[in-house]
């Protein structure tokens, strides 16, 4: 199995295909598919077959649930280096987002 950590596997997913998440683990023993799939993505995400990314990839840290944080961690992330990495241009900007009364006062105006 791949014990070589890739602190960029959750920030560019084409890099390694779905598949190839089976026989990868983090230098802690973590399953790398289970700690993708905590993160919401999927099969179709993950290979880009979609133009769809999981919803965690687009929050803070501080934002994610426990499980999100480990998952994350065991992706080879700190707190810092998740919060610092770029954002992708798929994520909502702040207020963007439906229901958002923000958002709702922008597009009235």
């Amino acid at each position: 199995m791949n014990q070589e950590p890739n602190n960029n596997l959750f920030r560019h997913p084409s890099r390694v295909g779905w598949n190839a998440l089976d026989d990868m683990m983090s230098p802690f023993g973590n399953d790398l598919k289970e700690a993708v799939i905590e993160l919401g993505w999927t099969e179709d995400m993950w290979d880009g077959t979609v133009d769809q990314i999981a919803e965690s990839h687009c929050l803070e840290w501080m934002s994610l649930s426990s499980t999100e944080q480990w998952a994350i961690a065991a992706l080879g992330y700190t707190p810092m280096k998740w919060d610092l990495y770029p954002v992708d241009p798929r994520c909502p900007e702040e207020g963007d987002e439906e229901g958002d009364e923000d958002y709702d006062e922008d597009v009235e105006n």
